[in-house]
């Protein structure tokens, strides 16, 4: 018996599944699959939030403006002026990372990573960004999906019934926020 869906896992499923999916779904080989969808919230909004911050103090004028690299101007909500960090790539290495780090295979490492520096050259292919602005895109989202996941495996193994717990994760109506009281 293979994938109850295929090999669309939890994190694209919104249909129940059981707890021990993942001895059952050969690219889920890590965990279950039931908590891959709030991490993917969780590392979205800790990757994206500083993101948007950053861009807004900084105020790096992007390349097509025509004014060079060193160019800022900071507290602009224009969007020629909010160029560093690059949100395509802080996004795209955040999900690539949470998702490469619970599927745990070379394979999906490297095609998630190689989709994730895909977005980010075409950024700079497309003159919307400065290497650096996607070299920091990528490193803050990189960090924060390692930061995710190390988060939930120290819940895991030290959670117990008396310990509440926040979580955040998309819905199709937007993002969910849960917090359990025990």
């Amino acid at each position: 018996m293979g994938c109850p869906h295929g090999l669309r896992l939890r994190i694209l499923c919104s249909q129940p599944q059981p707890r021990n999916i993942h001895h059952r779904c050969p690219v889920w080989k890590r965990r279950n699959a039931n908590d891959g969808t709030p991490l993917l919230g969780e590392s979205l909004v800790l990757a994206g939030v500083p993101a948007t911050l950053v861009k807004i103090v900084a105020g790096r004028r992007r390349p097509y403006a025509g004014e060079g690299p060193w160019k800022f101007h900071a507290f602009q909500l224009s969007e020629g002026s909010q160029s560093f960090p690059s949100g395509h790539a802080t996004i795209a290495f955040a999900v690539s990372t949470v998702l490469a780090e619970r599927i745990d295979d070379i394979w999906a490492r490297i095609g998630l990573y190689g989709l994730a520096s895909l977005t980010a050259l075409a950024r700079v292919h497309n003159n919307q960004h400065w290497f650096s602005d996607v070299m920091g895109g990528a490193g803050l989202g990189i960090t924060s999906g390692l930061y995710v996941v190390a988060a939930e495996e120290r819940r895991a193994s030290t959670e117990s019934q008396s310990e509440s717990r926040f979580i955040i994760f998309p819905s199709p109506n937007g993002l969910r926020f849960s917090y359990r009281f025990n």
